[in-house]
């Protein structure tokens, strides 16, 4: 067993992910990827949310309010709620600081405004509606999101005719089938670029693969198991499982206990989730309601890593290296 990692200072965790906040300048970029490889089913969604623009100046602003709002989640300690009215330690977005200004010379803070209102926090107009008619209208957006949902639901079930293999067909589920496809998808994707298997304390705690980078930090992958099990919000017959999977920076699993137990040794979540429309609650890659759709939910986060892990990699060995006093 090696020596504990190197202790991360609060300036320099910031500094990490200031790096990687660039990521999500891509994020468009990244959906046409994700189309072009058969991963689509977000798109409806999209479509829904920008169906309350009633123009084309107000659809860009949304989607430059959805990429400043990426970038501020990767380049701040998560979560980070960027509809608050102050920015957090790390990447501030001038859009949305501007945004955020003038919310507040129309009378609506963060802070103090009527929890009954929701939508008055929005920050661009296409997000404002939508909102305002969940809470005052809510039967007319679940009539309005039907035809939207049923498209989403054939979609996906594209995804999975595509990704799900074997791995996942005529087999008995349970919570350690569940555990194990996860760690098998993923050394299956993310083998071929440097991850292997985590240590197997690391392992019982929901560690699947990790990636030694510098200073004895690795980028582990873990799967929050009560929630693959069964999620709070699900019914007693009800086998929906939740897919919450985490990248974070973190001490290598073959390494010996810190002494340290400040911030310094803790790990440091990476939001790439953020930098693509494959976020579990936004965009419905994590909900599953079998096997072949969590393979296929699984396949869907390591294909969109893929796309930006060099990005990743590279902003995370250099600031490592910069910290550790390593050329």
């Amino acid at each position: 067993m090696t020596a504990p990692s190197i202790p991360l200072s609060i300036e320099t965790r910031l500094d990490l992910l200031a790096r990687l906040a660039p990521l999500g300048a891509s994020f468009y970029a990244r959906a046409e990827r994700m189309k072009e490889v058969g991963l689509a089913s977000f798109q409806t969604l999209m479509e829904f949310r920008e169906s309350f623009c009633e123009s084309a100046q107000e659809r860009e602003l949304h989607r430059n309010v959805v990429i400043e709002a990426a970038k501020e989640r990767i380049g701040n300690f998560y979560p980070h709620p960027y509809l608050q009215d102050e920015p957090g330690p790390g990447y501030t977005s001038a859009l949305l600081q501007r945004l955020r200004a003038e919310r507040a010379a129309r009378g609506n803070s963060f802070e103090s405004y009527d929890r009954s209102k929701r939508w008055l926090i929005e920050l661009d107009p296409c997000r404002y509606r939508l909102i305002e008619m969940m809470f005052t209208r809510n039967d007319e957006l679940k009539k309005r999101q039907r035809p939207y949902l049923e498209a989403h639901a054939r979609l996906r079930q594209d995804e999975i005719a595509r990704y799900a293999t074997a791995l996942s067909a005529n087999v008995a589920d349970s919570a350690s089938v569940r555990r194990k496809l996860c760690a098998a998808v993923l050394a299956e994707l993310l083998g071929p670029l440097g991850f292997q298997a985590a240590g197997k304390v690391a392992t019982q705690r929901g560690a699947l693969v990790e990636k030694p980078l510098a200073g004895g930090w690795c980028l582990l992958w873990s799967v929050d198991l009560p929630n693959l099990r069964k999620p709070a919000h699900a019914g007693s017959q009800d086998q929906t499982g939740w897919l919450d999977l985490n990248l974070d920076l973190a001490p290598c699993s073959n390494l010996a206990p810190s002494s340290d137990q400040t911030i310094g040794s803790a790990p440091l979540r990476i939001g790439y989730n953020y930098a693509a429309p494959i976020d579990r609650t936004d965009w419905d890659y994590g909900n599953f309601r079998s096997l072949p759709e969590l393979e296929t939910l699984l396949r869907a986060h390591a294909i969109v890593y893929a796309m930006m892990h060099e990005q990743i990699e590279s902003a995370l060995l250099t600031g490592l290296k910069a910290a550790v006093g390593r050329p």
